[in-house]
């Protein structure tokens, strides 16, 4: 059962089992109702989904964002294989130089969202400590 104090105010979730109590001629004489709050364990509930949801969608971003990188990092690797066989033939090491940093730049992006994943897990796992900086 949901339910709402009068006057608004926070919603109460509660557990209700009616029982009759018959006498000895077999007539229900009353009713006992026990009512069990468990307005607590809902939020719990409602918290543990948001967070699944939360990192969820933190997953997926994380993957796409992943792709990326390694999209750009193949490219950049394919194309100094070209550019080496042909800085034999005359080509300027400067290029090949450029792509390496862009490669290196993705190597980097990488790494952060790798970090990233690995803070949800530990934050998952209840093990991630702050610490302050000044």
């Amino acid at each position: 059962m949901r339910s709402r104090p009068k006057g608004g105010g926070e919603e109460l979730w509660a557990l209700v089992k009616s029982s009759p109590v018959f006498d000895e001629h077999g007539h229900a004489r009353f009713v006992v109702t026990v009512f069990k709050d468990f307005t607590e364990h809902r939020r719990s509930e409602d918290a543990v989904k948001k967070a699944v949801l939360v990192r969820d969608q933190f997953l997926s971003i994380a993957s796409h964002e992943l792709k990326t990188p390694i999209t750009a990092l193949s490219l950049q690797i394919q194309i100094a294989k070209q550019k080496l066989r042909q800085t034999a033939a005359g080509l300027s090491t400067e290029q090949l130089g450029k792509l390496l940093d862009i490669s290196g730049r993705q190597i980097d992006r990488l790494s952060r969202l790798v970090e990233d994943l690995l803070d949800v897990s530990r934050i998952q796992a209840g093990k991630l400590t702050f610490v302050a900086k000044r």
